[in-house]
């Protein structure tokens, strides 16, 4: 069975899984309600010694349900970084369902020895990836593996850490896990929807943790997943705050400033009087020479490179670029320090113990800026949105602290179009579109237009039309993109030769939509599912929509929408007015969401969701026109 999302003991979590800039983010993913297969058994026992090295084995049984299922647990991958630890496999067989086991041939076990990847994927020269493929699996049949391990090196010096995830999606029979440890160790555990005994006998504690499960349907769009559903966390530290000392400690002694890098910084910053204007100077430096690459060495991934070697090869991964950043901020005399991040995944909680972070950004203490040196495409003074709204774990001179990352607004993150459509009497309609973006919408159509060769933006704009399902050409004029701000523009010309199927009448949006994310509809959110049980990603965002339909003398406009606004007491506000004269139909509307976070609890998507209903109906309304 490949690893699912939550199922795996996370012995690989390491820092750097990166998101440059994503548009919209999404929300975690989980499966729907598996009915093909099912985990029969998971146990894992877990000794651990004085010094926190540690032995642990692990087993598992899968069930086919469906052929389907047969598919989904016919392979077993186990990674293992052999730096710090020595995985092997024990034991493997498929179990038939007449009863036959039948062994795993040692040609179907196979070992890869570092993992790579092209691009910005992830390169792990230090991992081995153990994958065991089953002989015979059909619908009834089980499948088993057991490993046998030792972790004889941390990540972190005194850090040891486990984290176990129970995927709401799948039925576990029986969840077990057993841990044993020292008494007086700083061992801590915390377990939710799990059950826990502690016991201690001839020195040593002992927790017993289990339960099981029954498959159910998972909402969509899951924000803080990881502090939601069923878990078990294991650290060595209590405290965030601890993990943050102990990687800046480790960070710290590869912040080294010689001749060679006092050159550099004083090159970089020369000319520049304010520590603003000098730290702005070194991160557009980073980011126009510094490749991010995650290529992990070392320590499960949470030491960085040697600023040397990063300055030789130009490239490095997250840790490396903070480090960079650090070290020339350093040089000329301005403190900056490592501050901890969840990135990867709409993680807006932190998680109960400290059981590891997946990027690292920087802090600036005399500016109270936090910036992100491998966002290449963001200018300083802003954070990706992957990075916005998070609890972040602060390494300060002083001691470690919790901080928040800033979060966006309405009045920051925003869209407006002025639109004028000339709808002719053959069917046939002319567009005139203009288009401005602030914040993050305006990054993500930075990321769009770039994506445009020059000369070639007629073809763009037929892939556009299309996606909205018309046909037609045009060309687009924007200002040459420029990452030093949040800010972009566009202008279209376009022509669209099915704008109404029947020209001798029928109905059109007052606002005809592109296939481009500029519009109230597009910038909803999450509407249509009833009750949640998790949260979900909410996007603070204004969009304003000014529009104009010119009908063709030989139609006569039948139906117009009423006017229609509201504000809402969960930060909703909505507007929206027209007003025919003759054969023209003007009009706008204003969409503002106004909520402190980027996301939305259960209980704050329920009271949401009439607003939202009731604008998705008010956005259906048509132009009814006949000649």
């Amino acid at each position: 069975m490949k690893a699912t999302l939550v199922t795996q003991l996370m012995v690989l979590v390491s820092l750097c899984s990166n998101l440059l800039f994503s548009g919209n983010v999404q929300a975690q993913e989980l499966p729907v309600a598996s009915m093909h297969w099912k985990i029969n058994r998971y146990h894992n026992a877990l000794k651990i010694k004085e010094d926190l090295s540690n032995t642990w084995e692990m087993e598992a049984e899968f069930e086919a349900l469906t052929e389907q299922g047969a598919q989904a647990i016919g392979q077993y991958t186990k990674s293992y970084n052999r730096d710090l630890e020595t995985t092997a496999l024990a034991e493997a067989y498929t179990h038939k369902a007449d009863g036959r086991k039948i062994a795993v041939h040692s040609s179907a076990i196979q070992t890869q020895v570092g993992v790579v990847s092209g691009g910005n994927g992830i390169s792990w020269p230090n991992v081995n990836v153990i994958q065991v493929t089953f002989p015979d699996v059909q619908k009834g049949d089980r499948t088993y593996v057991r490993f046998i391990g030792a972790e004889n090196k941390l990540s972190l010096p005194n850090w040891l850490r486990r984290q176990e995830y129970i995927d709401p999606a799948l039925t576990w029979d029986e969840f077990s896990y057993s841990v044993q440890a020292p008494v007086g160790s700083p061992v801590q555990l915390i377990a939710v929807g799990l059950t826990v005994n502690r016991s201690e006998n001839a020195g040593q504690t002992t927790w017993q943790i289990g339960g099981k499960y029954k498959s159910k349907s998972v909402d969509s769009r899951i924000a803080n997943w990881q502090t939601s559903i069923p878990r078990l966390l294991l650290s060595s530290f209590s405290k965030q705050e601890q993990f943050a000392t102990a990687y800046s400690e480790e960070n710290n002694k590869k912040v080294l400033v010689d001749a060679e890098i006092k050159r550099l910084a004083n090159t970089i910053t020369q000319g520049q009087s304010t520590d603003y204007a000098k730290a702005q100077a070194i991160y557009d430096w980073i980011r126009q020479n510094i490749r991010y690459i995650a290529s992990y060495i070392g320590q499960g991934g949470y030491i960085p490179h040697d600023i040397s070697d990063v300055l030789k090869t130009r490239y490095g991964d997250c840790k490396d670029h903070q480090l960079l950043l650090q070290t020339l901020l350093s040089a000329v005399d301005i403190e900056a320090v490592p501050a901890m991040i969840n990135a990867a995944a709409p993680q807006y909680e932190l998680q109960d113990l400290p059981v590891g972070f997946d990027h690292v950004i920087t802090y600036i203490p005399s500016l109270q800026l936090f910036v992100d040196a491998t966002a290449s495409l963001i200018p300083f003074g802003h954070l990706p949105w992957s990075d916005a709204d998070r609890p972040v774990a602060v390494a300060l001179s002083s001691g470690a602290v919790l901080m928040r990352t800033p979060s966006t607004t309405a009045t920051e993150n925003t869209v407006s179009s002025v639109s004028v459509w000339n709808i002719k009497a053959d069917g046939k309609a002319d567009l005139d579109i203009s288009i401005q973006t602030t914040g993050y919408a305006s990054t993500e159509m930075q990321n769009q237009l770039e994506q445009i060769p020059a000369g070639m933006s007629g073809v763009a704009i037929q892939r556009i039309l299309k996606e909205s399902g018309w046909q037609g050409q045009g060309f687009a004029q924007f200002p040459a993109v420029q990452r030093k701000e949040l800010a972009q523009t566009m202008n279209a010309q376009v022509e669209v030769r099915n704008f109404v199927s029947d020209p001798s009448g029928g109905s059109s949006a007052p606002n005809p939509q592109l296939a481009l994310k500029i519009y109230t509809a597009d910038n909803l959110g999450l509407y249509t599912q009833g009750n949640r049980e998790f949260s979900t990603v909410c996007t603070p965002i204004t969009v304003n929509e000014v529009f104009e339909l010119i009908f063709d003398n030989a139609h006569k406009i039948i139906r117009v929408p009423k006017n229609y606004s509201f504000k809402s007491l969960d930060g909703i506000v909505f507007s929206a007015e027209y007003e025919l004269h003759g054969n023209t139909l003007k009009g706008k509307r204003n969409f503002t969401t106004l909520q402190p976070r980027h996301y939305c609890t259960a209980e704050q998507y329920a009271t949401r969701l009439p607003s939202l209903q009731a604008i998705a109906q008010h956005l259906n309304a048509s132009v009814l026109f006949t000649k």
